[in-house]
């Protein structure tokens, strides 16, 4: 391969060769993070003259325009493919190493993991019912799925002997953005079962009243107009219930479908639910990720946990 080449051909060679490394949806977000943000500032030069300067410059112009997070996941996706650059002898030294990472704060991180208080997260129910997705949103409150395992979830999921819900699956994106059915989860911690509680069961007796069809291999949820639910239909249906409750005067800032399970996770917490068993339900690969997003939480749970203990003196 010539070495006299830019940094996009280099990285169209380089996504062909990890299509049988990573899964479909990642390749794909490699690919919108790289176009959408690397691709515009840098990737028309030869891969032989990006420097660090390059990487920075980067990172800076991104910055004030997504997220830290977003930013911190773009230059890792630029080190990666660079790392590969060395490895092949397209450059000596990989540029993006040493690439200090941006911090995020904590307003920062309550934007991004935004959990509805519990008079919001009432108002909203109560006006999103009688919407047609009111028993998805509510399944997704209620059990802290992300929209694609919950819209996945087929009848024969739901094991109402064992009072579990299965999660096995998961609806994803292959590497040229089309939605696909069967992935498995993010990763193994992923493939996990959800006990079935009261408000859970509720919401599962409204969704067999309400479907036509609740054989094994049928989906338990389906688009207005059939199909698939899809993370932006639910997400414009959650647009347009904050439209009305803000014409009704009651005024709660936009959030999105994830903003869901931040609250599930937020409400488990606050009524006492253990960190450890918390990770277990969201199918988070390690306790460390639980605390990192929701560590925020605790101290509201402090105080009432330790008027709780008694120490003889």
């Amino acid at each position: 391969m010539n070495r006299f080449i830019s940094l996009d051909k280099y990285f169209l060679v380089w996504t062909e060769t990890r299509k049988q490394i990573i899964k479909e949806s990642t390749l794909y977000m490699y690919k919108c993070n790289y176009y959408n943000h690397i691709s515009p500032c840098i990737g028309k030069m030869m891969i032989m003259h990006v420097g660090r300067k390059d990487v920075l410059k980067v990172q800076a112009e991104l910055k004030g325009t997504i997220s830290a997070a977003t930013i911190n996941l773009v230059i890792r996706i630029l080190k990666a493919v660079l790392s590969d650059a060395r490895r092949d002898g397209f450059i000596k030294n990989n540029p993006a190493e040493g690439i200090k990472q941006i911090r995020q704060n904590g307003d920062a991180l309550l934007t991004t993991h935004r959990a509805l208080s519990i008079d919001e997260q009432r108002e909203f129910m109560s006006e999103a019912k009688g919407q047609y997705y009111y028993e998805f949103l509510a399944f997704l409150v209620t059990t802290g799925m992300r929209v694609g395992e919950a819209a996945a979830l087929k009848w024969k999921d739901i094991d109402l002997k064992e009072d579990v819900v299965h999660i096995t699956k998961t609806m994803t994106y292959d590497s040229e953005g089309r939605r696909i059915v069967g992935d498995s989860p993010k990763s193994l911690s992923g493939m996990r079962d959800i006990p079935i509680n009261n408000s859970i069961r509720e919401v599962i007796n409204l969704q067999i009243r309400k479907s036509e069809n609740i054989s094994a291999e049928c989906r338990v949820f389906q688009a207005k107009r059939g199909g698939y639910v899809l993370d932006s239909t639910i997400n414009r249906a959650i647009a347009a219930i904050i439209e009305k409750m803000n014409k009704k005067g009651y005024n709660i800032g936009m959030f999105s479908a994830h903003a869901l399970r931040d609250t599930f996770a937020t409400r488990f917490i606050e009524q006492g639910g253990k960190v450890h068993t918390l990770k277990t339900i969201l199918g988070h690969s390690s306790i460390a990720v639980t605390m990192d997003i929701y560590a925020h939480v605790l101290p509201n749970t402090r105080k009432s946990e330790m008027n709780k203990v008694h120490i003889i003196i």
